[in-house]
């Protein structure tokens, strides 16, 4: 006879039977997730969506804030008044007429792409000897250690 068996002879008190039923009776009722108490664990989900969506709209606020407030640039330009165009001797001077047209509009100067490329050196080759390592070199490990 095992200890787990409910007790179905006529010894067992009536009191243990009767709390013996309303237990079974409880757990009819409940999930057995909830009989051993846990919660319900549906809170991550909405956690998550909650946050998701704060983020979307913190994003788009703080966007359009900076999209709607104007720039420094758009400012400096408001603030400048047009050159009048005229036929005066002095509008048509040639010092006023800046050496580079990129200048003109009020942009940086822009590079010639192949002056850059020379100064940089980059393309450049050298040509190495075909039976010498790089490597053996005994001013690698200084190289290697920082040391120069």
């Amino acid at each position: 006879m095992s200890d787990s068996s409910i007790p179905g002879d006529s010894k067992a008190s009536p009191e243990l039977i009767d709390e013996l039923r309303s237990f079974l009776s409880d757990m009819d009722q409940r999930t057995p997730q909830e009989a051993i108490g846990i919660e319900d664990a549906g809170g991550l989900l909405s956690s998550l969506v909650i946050s998701s969506i704060g983020f979307v709209v913190l994003v788009m606020l703080l966007t359009a804030i900076s999209y709607y407030t104007p720039s420094d640039e758009s400012v400096a330009q408001e603030a400048q008044p047009a050159a009048a165009v005229g036929d005066d001797a002095d509008s048509s001077d040639s010092s006023n007429v800046p050496d580079n047209p990129a200048q003109a509009n009020g942009n940086a100067p822009v590079a010639n792409p192949d002056e850059v490329l020379s100064r940089l050196n980059i393309g450049e080759t050298k040509d190495a000897a075909p039976d010498e390592n790089p490597l053996d070199s005994p001013d690698i490990d200084r190289l290697l250690d920082g040391d120069n």
